[in-house]
């Protein structure tokens, strides 16, 4: 009986032992799996943040600008599409951008991309130094055509070089005109510094260019009471009379030039745009339609006619009104925002994207 016990005994302390010993494995297997997963974690910790490192070297390189002095005040510079567009060095609208950043308006300029392919037809009412009209030059092609407008002859001189610079002279037509709601003769004025913001509302309270410019002499103009200088500011406009007319009289004769995208920007005119271009929006049917919005517009007389204008797009001729939103933009596809017109005046100041029935992106 005793040999049996002290049998009994044995085995079961071989058996605490055998237990033991896979607890102690176990243990050993769980401290080297766990020291693994955190020798990865730290590997894979190393590897993104150097991913992170590389990724902001290439945003880094991409950023860089290819920047030529053409004179003492114009800047010749190599686009975030790869045209050129040659800017003033004094503007601190559009060419800031430009110099900076190598494009404007990344979020627009997404949809207008989307929108575009080869062999389609582009009008720019309102084209300024030309960054929409190269970039949708290089996406129509050859077998395709851009029609840009700009009244200001001081901007159409550079516009004009620009389509050069970019290799476009042969797609692109461009008119020393103002797109309005007839012909006639429109008082238009501008600030050299922001030429964007250039419209046939602004009145002139310079005698000359120079005048307008800021510089130390003129520095105090822009002064407030306090000694502030105040943001956006500028010591006045230059008046022009600049010519205009309608969309639809300068297309009335011509005839197979099917309209993909009417892109207007005119600083609050674009209801006038609008409104002189009944037949080509008959005519165009698919056409889809970018046009900058200012609330200010439902602020005076023009009032009626924005609404009115905006309202028919969408009543009567079957468009769905966007708004791009640049506050939700993800860095690739066109941030719409779909409104309803009779909000209007809740809307920001920035562009509309008015889709035409059928047609969806």
């Amino acid at each position: 009986m005793n040999f049996l016990k002290r049998q009994i005994i044995k085995v079961l302390d071989y058996v605490a032992y055998k237990v033991a010993s896979q607890i102690r494995l176990d243990e050993t297997i769980k401290t080297a799996v766990d020291l693994s997963f955190v020798a990865v974690t730290d590997k894979m910790s190393a590897l993104s943040s150097e991913t992170k490192n590389i990724d902001l070297k290439v945003d880094a390189l991409n950023r860089r600008r290819e920047v030529i002095s053409i004179s003492d005040t114009e800047l010749l510079v190599k686009t975030d599409y790869g045209g050129w567009l040659l800017v003033p060095s004094y503007n601190i609208d559009v060419g800031i951008g430009v110099v900076r950043d190598g494009g404007i308006e990344p979020w627009t300029k997404a949809l207008v991309g989307s929108i575009l392919k080869p062999h389609d037809t582009y009008i720019n009412i309102g084209a300024n130094f030309g960054y929409y009209v190269c970039y949708a030059a290089a996406l129509v092609g050859r077998q395709g055509k851009v029609v840009a407008f700009e009244p200001n002859p001081y901007v159409m001189n550079y516009l004009h070089r620009s389509v050069y610079w970019s290799g476009f002279p042969d797609i692109v037509e461009l008119y020393l005109l103002a797109a309005y709601d007839s012909k006639c003769y429109l008082n238009f004025g501008f600030n050299p510094h922001y030429m964007g913001n250039g419209n046939v509302f602004a009145r002139g309270r310079k005698p000359d260019f120079q005048s307008c410019l800021i510089n130390s002499f003129t520095l105090a103009e822009i002064v407030n009471p306090e000694g502030k200088i105040v943001v956006g500011d500028h010591p006045g406009t230059f008046p022009l009379e600049v010519q205009a007319d309608s969309l639809d009289n300068i297309f009335k004769d011509r005839e197979g030039d099917a309209v993909k995208l009417l892109h207007i920007d005119v600083e609050g005119a674009e209801a006038f745009v609008l409104k002189g271009a009944k037949e080509v929006l008959e005519n165009n049917p698919t056409m889809h339609i970018i046009c900058e919005f200012d609330p200010k517009t439902l602020k005076d007389e023009r009032k009626d006619l924005v609404v009115s204008t905006f309202q028919s797009l969408v009543d009567l001729q079957g468009y769905t009104a966007y708004r791009v939103a640049p506050e939700i933009w993800n860095g690739s596809n066109p941030p719409l925002e779909k409104i309803d017109i009779k909000n209007l005046s809740q809307l920001p100041h920035g562009d509309l994207y008015f889709e035409p029935k059928g047609e969806i992106l």
